[in-house]
């Protein structure tokens, strides 16, 4: 059958299982919805953050929604995107993240980094493992208050409430002055 022309809705109407009114095209059951007057593709729930898929042009703003509402799904406001799931898969030969501003973790593991500062943070072991690993800084803290190996504007601080041993094939210590003990005894 051929068609042209123009349809006039006053009421509504049905077509294969589809109801058509004068500013709704939706499936019998309102699932599956397009309304003109909303300027909205829907499916499932009708309004925008519930579980379905929501497209939209609000007021001069493109949104999408698609996902469950709560924990798992991908939104775009208009202005940000906001992705929330348990499992996330970024694939590729080159993927670029450029932010002046991150954070990857929870409270007791995390990367993180902003002004210019990158901080590790870990409750258990962390590795910093390849055929070479350059920390190049003036300045250097491992350890913890007790217990530690610090430097700065040319000192080296080593600091241990146990034993410490230095050891090697060859142990070079090369200084116009040293002292070795502590203040009573040296």
């Amino acid at each position: 059958a051929l068609f042209d022309g123009t349809i006039n809705v006053t009421g509504t109407g049905t077509i294969a299982g589809w109801t058509i009114s004068s500013t709704r095209f939706s499936n019998t059951d309102d699932k599956v919805r397009i309304d003109s007057n909303a300027g909205s593709l829907s499916i499932k729930n009708h309004s925008f953050g519930q579980a379905g898929v929501q497209l939209e042009y609000n007021g001069g703003t493109t949104r999408l929604h698609a996902g469950d509402g709560v924990s798992k799904y991908i939104k775009f406001d208009g202005s940000d995107v906001d992705i929330k799931t348990e499992k996330l898969i970024a694939s590729g030969s080159e993927i670029s993240l450029l932010t002046p501003k991150f954070y990857f973790g929870e409270t007791a593991n995390y990367i993180s980094g902003s002004e210019g500062n990158i901080k590790i943070y870990s409750t258990g072991d962390t590795t910093l493992s390849g055929s070479s690993v350059t920390l190049a800084t003036p300045k250097f803290f491992f350890g913890n208050q007790s217990n530690y190996i610090s430097g700065s504007e040319g000192n080296i601080t080593i600091q241990n409430t146990g034993t410490t041993t230095l050891s090697g094939s060859g142990v070079n210590i090369k200084t116009p002055k040293f002292y070795l003990g502590e203040s009573l005894n040296y």
